[in-house]
């Protein structure tokens, strides 16, 4: 086995960062589509994927990751398509810990619009790094010799896109990026200053859609921003390496601003290495990438200035069944206290019907100067309703611990319609509601 250079490498995946060191000086990229287009794609676990053939063979489903400029197969994906070892990468984690792994050269990957030659994969074992990838990812793509195109990353409508269309740098949205030497990019992020509200301060932070479980700041940038008097520690971040490392995690002082919405109610796990902003802060954004101009733009289908942590009000997130339902909730919370427990339905929020921007998105949109979110939980004991006024700012003061709104000793009663048509119905048992510090949780 032979060992190529010395080169570093951010590779971004899914709940924490790393580098590897291995000379490549990237892919060779032939357009197949004049103009560009659309990449067959879609969303998994809150991360775009992309489908892609590897040396001809069948497409496969791969993580787009904007923080990663290696790639990697899984073993069975390397198993499956005859893939050989020629090299290896040394990985470090933000611990300093380093972890060799199995990589390879690959002679052609197509998706979309591109061809792409002379590709260098990692072979690695996803599961490693978290039991929530399924076999059916055959492993990441990253962002590497893609810079002369644009990059559409639609959340909301679950697609990507590799086009030649140039952003316009006088939109309100745009804003202008860098990219380091390892081909990753680093957009400008500004904090509302918590000393003086009307000012801001700017963070460099990597675009890292294969991070879906954290935002990341480093130390010297977090100092100034985050309300240590309620930090916690303990936090797992485990890289693309496997290697589990023990953070701290506080939320922010103020608001952050993403384009030109204002988020509230950010926790930012404290890292050694570099600024992360994930795919949960981005998955309701459209997110374009202009890498030959070097222009990114950040905008929401429903032109939401102001987004709120329903985290900070006790509900970690909404999810799909027979409508939208409550995910769970954190104990000692607004929500629980008033009675909201994991499987409610949700039928309203603040007057509005939930839709797909509501699906498993921990930030829900408010006007400029509410101070509460109101929602209508169903109650299924007399096929009603109840109004909730959850506020904002998570203060639990004033409140009286109420009885559940839905109690029922064998849990709630759901009903869905499956592939075939055919309306399922049965009882799922709501589980115990998370502990209050879990409510620090990204």
């Amino acid at each position: 086995m032979r060992m190529l250079g010395i080169f570093a490498v951010c590779v971004g995946c899914f709940l924490g960062g790393c580098t590897a060191t291995r000379h490549w000086d990237g892919p060779e990229v032939e357009a197949l589509i004049d103009g560009g287009g659309a990449v067959e794609s879609g969303m998994y676990r809150g991360m775009p994927y992309i489908m892609a053939s590897v040396n001809g063979s069948e497409p496969m489903k791969f993580l787009f990751d904007t923080g990663a400029s290696f790639n990697i197969f899984t073993p069975e994906a390397a198993k499956e398509l005859g893939i050989k070892r020629d090299g290896y990468a040394h990985v470090r984690g933000a611990s300093g810990k380093t972890k060799p792994i199995i990589a390879a050269t690959i002679d052609r990957v197509e998706f979309g619009p591109v061809s792409m030659g002379d590709m260098i994969f990692l072979i690695h074992d996803l599961r490693e790094v978290s039991p929530y990838f399924a076999d059916e990812i055959a492993g990441i793509i990253g962002y590497r010799g893609l810079e002369a195109y644009t990059i559409d990353i639609d959340y909301p409508n679950r697609r990507l896109a590799i086009t030649d269309e140039r952003l316009d740098p006088r939109a309100p949205d745009t804003s202008v990026f860098y990219r380091d030497p390892f081909g990753l990019q680093w957009v400008p992020i500004s904090f509302v200053d918590p000393d003086s509200p009307r000012h801001t301060r700017m963070v460099w932070c990597m675009l890292d859609t294969g991070n879906i479980a954290t935002f990341d700041l480093m130390h010297d940038a977090a100092e100034p921003l985050l309300d240590y008097t309620r930090a916690s520690d303990g936090h797992e971040s485990i890289g693309i390496h496997g290697i589990q490392e023990s953070k701290t995690m506080a939320p922010l002082r103020a608001g952050m601003l993403i384009g030109q919405t204002r988020i509230e109610g950010v926790n930012a796990l404290l890292n050694d290495v570099e600024n992360r902003l994930s795919s949960n802060l981005l998955r309701n954004f459209r997110i374009r990438i202009d890498g030959k101009s070097q222009l990114v733009s950040f905008t929401r289908a429903d032109n939401a200035r102001r987004l709120v942590s329903t985290r900070r009000m006790g509900i970690t997130n909404l999810w799909i069944l027979d409508g939208y339902r409550i995910d769970r909730v954190i104990k000692g919370s607004p929500a629980y206290l008033m009675g909201i427990r994991a499987y409610d339905k949700v039928l309203l929020i603040d007057g509005h019907e939930p839709t797909a921007m509501h699906d498993k998105a921990p930030y829900w949109a408010a006007d400029p100067d509410t101070t509460t979110i109101t929602v209508r939980i169903h109650r299924k004991s007399d096929d009603g309703w109840v109004d909730v006024v959850l506020p904002i700012d998570g203060s639990v003061e004033g409140i009286e611990e109420k009885e559940p709104i839905n109690e029922k000793p064998l849990g709630i009663e759901v009903e869905m319609t499956g592939t075939d048509g055919k309306v399922i119905r049965g009882i799922m048992t709501p589980v115990e509601p998370v502990d209050k510090k879990e409510q620090a949780a990204p």
